[in-house]
Parts: C-alpha cells; structure tokens; sequence
C-alpha cells in the first residue's frame, strides 16, 4: 500500500503501528483511537505531481499530471469517559485514501526494423487462428471477433485492419516491407483506491489501548494506451508495387482498461504503554473481500497507401486505404 494519511503518519514513513490520537490509524491499527482524550475532526489534503523526461524530449499528450486530493478525512468522538479502569471510549468514522493511480506518459523509441505487427503474427500462429468459410477469423473452437479470448484481440484487429494475413505456412505480417519504424505510446491513468472506516477504540487505565474497526474499501482506476507506428522507406528500399500493391503507412493500437468495486474488511488491535516512553503496537487486518467489474477495450486503426494496381478497390479517392 502507498504511505498515505496524515502528514504526521507520512513524515514516518508509515511507522504507525504503536502511535495513536491520529486519524491515520485508520489505516494501520484502530487502538490508536483510544488514545484520544477529547472530540476532534481533521482533513488531510495532498498535492500529487508526476512527471517524467525522455531521452530525446518526445511528449506525446503529455508526461505529466497534477491533481489535489483528499489523503485523511475523520473525526474522533469521545462517547464515554469514566474514573475505572476503563478511562474512555472513542468513536472513529472516515476516510483513508490507500493508492493514487494517477498518472500520465509518453515516449517513443528510436527507429527500428521491428514491428507490433510481426507480435500479431506470432499470437495468431501460437493460437491456431484461421481463416474460416466467412472470411472471418477464428479460434480453434470456432469463436471470432469478441468472443475470442481477448489475448487474441490483437491479432484479431490485425487481421481486420490489414496488417497480418494467412498462407500455406501460417500467419505472416503483410502490406509491410523493410520500413524504418517510429513506435510511440501515450499512457493515461485516473483512479485511486480508498478506504471507508468505522472504528472504537478504549483506553483501560492509560495503560493498554484497544480497537476494533469495519472497513469498506473502493476501487475505481481506468487506464488508456495509445500505441502507434509509423512507416517509412528509404531511398531505393520501398517494396515491388507487384508485389505489395498495398503498403501501410502508420496504426493505432488502443487498450483501455477500467475497474470498479468494493470490498469489506476489518481490523483489531492493540497498544500497550508498560512506560511513558514506551509503545508496542499490534494489529491484524483480515483479508479484504472484493466485488469487481473489470472492463477491458481494444481498437485499431490503420492507413495504407496503394501503390500499385489497387487489385481489391480498396482505396479511396486520394490513394489511400483506411481500415
């Protein structure tokens, strides 16, 4: 988990086990609430900032992102307080925020002779994909398109867009020859998980603190890669028009993933004071049990541009085949 919380539990790097009168115990031991000795409702906000540099400068969208947030919010209220052993009890409700998933880059790499395209290839013949009776691609159970395991969706779109085809001796990339290739990549991610408590904790003769608290975790991140390549022949490098008549220019390659859930916890502690200067801490958090929607999307797009012939009538009226 991130070190977040308080700015008190986060200057300790989340050394917080047998510490206490701190909203952040939330998060790492709920006898820390008995040590509260009065009422007391706190925020913690929290500033983030990514960035990151390339060895060439590339941007993309951007390699950056800054977002305020809400880190702590609680409050701790004393519903009991008496002269025995049991000197007070507290009630604790709030909210900790347990991971940041938001970030943004980009970066290209220097120009290669290698392609996503030759990967498609490769999933398609490690999967047994075919061509069926409708032109349509499959799976050795019969399944195409979506139905497929998304594994292969890859491969799939590659064959739709062009970028992949089938002969006597399997899968092979097509309408693409010895190119110089730029790769880019664009990633965005937003989302955060965090955790909803509600929390007692009791003070027995200032000397042993005990807590006990429920709680109900979130989770909400979507992610988006943008993946593109663009081709490029050199001089006296470009392939036969016979050959190749169609010739890919660039593709986008698209993955977005989203999550969405929720889940229950709790957690039991304990802190003992044998000395002023003196805490040991203990706490037991019990595995968190979750309900999630996980939704993955891909997409491709690519632009060819017909060189030859145009043996298919595949391309639009300024030559070029967009798929």
């Amino acid at each position: 988990r991130e070190s977040t919380g308080t700015a008190r539990s986060m200057g300790m790097g989340g050394a917080f086990t047998s510490l206490g009168a701190d909203m952040s115990s939330f998060g790492y031991n709920p006898a820390g609430f008995g040590m509260y000795q009065r009422n007391e409702i706190s925020v913690s906000l929290g500033l983030g900032v990514t960035t990151a540099k390339n060895y060439n400068g590339y941007s993309g969208a951007g390699n950056s992102a800054t977002r305020f947030s809400i880190n702590n919010a609680g409050a701790s209220l004393k519903v009991y307080e008496g002269t025995g052993k049991l000197v007070a009890v507290n009630f604790a409700f709030g909210y900790n925020k347990m991971a940041d998933y938001n970030y943004s880059f980009a970066y290209e790499s220097p120009i290669t002779k290698s392609s996503l395209v030759d990967a498609f290839s490769d999933i398609a013949n490690a999967g047994g994909l075919y061509i069926n009776s409708d032109n349509k691609i499959s799976d050795p159970r019969g399944y195409y398109d979506y139905d497929m395991n998304p594994y292969y969706w890859g491969a799939v779109m590659g064959y739709k867009g062009g970028l992949i085809n089938r002969g006597a001796n399997g899968w092979y990339p097509d309408e693409v020859g010895n190119a110089n290739i730029l790769q880019t990549t664009n990633v965005d991610s937003r989302g955060s998980a965090g955790e909803f408590s509600f929390a007692f904790g009791f003070n027995i003769s200032n000397i042993v603190y005990l807590g006990a608290s429920l709680d109900i975790q979130s989770i909400s991140r979507k992610q988006i890669i943008y993946y593109n390549e663009y081709f490029d022949y050199a001089d006296g490098e470009a392939p036969n028009p016979d050959v190749m008549p169609y010739q890919l220019q660039n593709f986008e390659f698209g993955q977005s993933m989203q999550v969405n859930g929720s889940g229950v916890g709790a957690k039991f502690g304990v802190v003992v004071r044998p000395v002023e200067s003196l805490r040991i801490g203990f706490s037991v958090h019990t595995p968190t049990y979750y309900s999630i929607a996980y939704r993955y999307e891909a997409s491709l797009s690519s632009v060819a541009r017909s060189v030859g012939s145009d043996p298919y009538g595949w391309a639009s009226p300024n030559g070029y085949v967009y798929a």
